[in-house]
């Protein structure tokens, strides 16, 4: 049965209209908190790149700050463990010029088929 849904979420991730082409760079947070912003980040030590499929999301999170009730966006990426077998709190996810370090360590789907990554947000490269 796990095969039918890995098969579903290969197939959901494949559309254009959920999923997006995405590249991990392992190791390579450090990397981008001291990148300035412009041009591109200089990944290439970060280790090699992989070539995922992601879908992005950005439900409410809420949360408590001196008693009071917060709500906020926290951006997720949902990346098929098919595409990425580890992922790490220090990994950085590009799409297109945007680059996003993972905010913590990712956690799978009760299936073990998804990873469901917290972003920080997003950096955009700059001419």
């Amino acid at each position: 049965m796990t095969d039918a849904f890995a098969a579903a979420m290969a197939t959901i991730f494949r559309d254009p209209n959920i999923g997006v082409s995405a590249v991990v760079w392992p190791a390579a947070a450090s990397v981008l908190d001291a990148w300035d912003g412009v041009g591109e980040p200089d990944l290439g030590d970060a280790g090699a790149a992989l070539a995922v499929r992601a879908a992005l999301s950005t439900p409410d999170s809420s949360g408590d700050l001196y008693g009071l009730g917060v709500v906020r966006e926290a951006p997720l990426a949902d990346i098929p463990v098919e595409d990425a077998p580890a992922l790490a709190a220090a990994d950085v996810l590009q799409i297109g010029s945007t680059y996003y370090a993972l905010a913590e360590a990712p956690r799978r789907d009760a299936l073990g088929l998804v990873w469901r990554a917290p972003l920080r947000a997003g950096r955009v490269a700059s001419a």
